[in-house]
């Protein structure tokens, strides 16, 4: 049996990258071009270990119940996933909801 040799590493992302993805919508006053005061470029939220694996679980099902519509429909194709950050109480929820919706 050959040995396999491999040349030099692939290129890797930071070891804490964990991968991002593209929103579909966003509030008025944080789009782009949108001239708000106070509204910040991004914003940190720190996720102790016990509360990530919630939000994971959270994440999950609800990308799991979005993969039960048909994607050849408009209604199937609209679903999405919002992540609604509650700044008063501290808290994040993950709702599935239709794109067609207005908010």
């Amino acid at each position: 049996m050959n040995n396999r040799s491999f040349s030099k590493s692939p290129d890797r992302k930071a070891e804490d990258y964990h991968g991002s993805c593209m929103i579909a919508r966003l509030p008025k006053a944080f789009r782009p071009g949108v001239e708000v005061a106070g509204v910040p470029k991004s914003i940190n939220l720190h996720v102790s270990y016990e509360e990530a694996l919630k939000l994971s679980v959270a994440i999950q099902s609800c990308v799991m119940a979005m993969n039960r519509y048909k994607r050849s429909t408009t209604e199937g194709k609209n679903m999405a996933m919002c992540v609604s950050i509650k700044f008063d109480e501290q808290q994040i929820a993950i709702l599935e909801e239709s794109l067609g919706k207005k908010g």
